[in-house]
């Protein structure tokens, strides 16, 4: 059975409103769905835009994520920590001052 809220064209890749009309979504692009297209400046910016994101999207999944680690007990940790005002317990990467002399480019980003 199909859902009434469905178009009855597999085409459209959209639902119908009440009124009947195609109510548009954004297509979900999967990298076999990729693997099939060539985007080029002829199908506008945007299009070739998109499909580039993407590419370096994958590739960056693919090669560059070693691992992923669940820290979500290290920061309820931290953010106990936070609660209770200990900040001299939180755990936090030393930030080192990347000093700007150049006057024009402190004007640039804002600073004094």
């Amino acid at each position: 059975m199909r859902h009434p809220a469905r178009s009855q064209n597999p085409g459209t890749k959209g639902r119908t409103s009440d009124n009947g009309r195609r109510r548009s979504r954004p297509a979900i692009l999967t990298p076999s769905r990729l693997a099939h297209c060539h985007a080029t400046p002829a199908d506008g910016p945007s299009l070739t835009v998109i499909f580039d994101a993407y590419r370096v999207l994958a590739n960056y999944a693919r090669d560059s994520i070693v691992s992923i680690e669940d820290i979500s007990e290290f920061v309820h940790e931290q953010h106990q920590h936070v609660l209770a005002g200990e900040f001299d317990k939180l755990l936090t990467p030393k930030e080192d001052v990347y000093p700007i002399d150049d006057a024009a480019v402190r004007r640039r980003l804002g600073l004094p």
